[in-house]
C-alpha cells in the first residue's frame, strides 16, 4: 500500500530522485489538471476494481445468533425507494428492524421498518430546528414545519434549514430501538415460557 497520495505526474520525482529535468518530465506536467483535459491518456488513468462484499448478516442470524434482535440499516440518495429497499431487506434476510436514511435528509430523519409494524419515521422535532437559520418567526411558521414532520414520507430536503440540527438524530434512534429490543426480550421470553 502507498504510504503517500498518487501523484498525477513524474513532476515529484525530481525531489526525491535528484536528476536533470528532462522533455518527458516537463510533459507529464502538462496532464497535472485532468479536469480540464478531455482526453486523458489511458496511462494517466486510475482504475479500481471493486467486488462487492458478502451479505453478513444473514449468516449471523442464521447460524451465530438466531435468537438475537437483528437490526439492519440502509441508506439511499433515491426517496422513491427508500422504504421498500428497507422492506426488501427485512423480508429478505429475516431482520427484526431495518433503520432507513437518505443521504440527503440523514441528520434529520430515519424511517424503522419492522416486521408487522407500520412504518415509523423519526425526526429531529421543529423546536430543534436552528431556529435563525429557518426563520420560524411565527406559530404559523412552527405549525407548518410540524405538519411536515408528522408526514408518512421522507422529507423534502429543501425544505430543512442549512446547517446541522441542535441535536443529533442518533439521540432519537437509541431510546426508540431500545423500546423495540425490550419488547422483543419480553415476547422472547414469553414464548419461553410457553405464555
Amino acid at each position: 500500500m502507498s504510504e503517500h497520495k498518487i501523484q498525477s505526474t513524474d513532476a515529484a520525482d525530481s525531489v526525491t530522485k535528484p536528476k536533470e529535468p528532462t522533455r518527458a518530465v516537463i510533459d507529464e506536467e502538462t496532464f497535472d489538471n485532468f479536469d480540464s483535459s478531455p482526453s486523458v491518456p489511458r496511462s494517466k488513468r486510475l482504475v479500481i476494481d471493486l467486488d462487492p462484499v458478502p451479505k453478513f448478516l444473514k449468516n449471523l442470524v442464521e447460524g451465530w445468533s438466531p435468537e438475537g434482535m437483528i437490526v439492519s440499516f440502509k441508506l439511499e440518495t433515491d426517496p422513491r425507494i427508500l422504504v421498500h429497499k428497507a422492506r426488501y431487506s427485512l423480508d429478505r434476510y429475516q431482520y427484526h428492524l431495518v433503520i432507513g436514511n437518505l443521504l440527503s435528509t440523514r441528520k434529520w430523519e430515519v424511517v424503522f421498518v419492522a416486521p408487522g409494524s407500520r412504518d415509523r419515521w423519526i425526526r429531529i422535532p421543529a423546536a430543534k430546528h436552528p431556529q435563525n437559520s429557518i426563520g420560524i418567526s411565527t406559530a404559523e411558521d412552527a405549525a407548518a414545519i410540524a405538519g411536515e414532520v408528522d408526514k408518512d414520507e421522507p422529507l423534502d430536503p429543501k425544505s430543512l434549514p442549512e446547517g446541522d440540527p441542535e441535536i443529533e438524530i442518533e439521540g432519537l434512534i437509541i431510546p426508540a430501538v431500545k423500546e423495540l429490543h425490550n419488547k422483543y426480550i419480553e415476547a422472547f421470553k414469553n414464548r419461553g415460557s410457553g405464555r
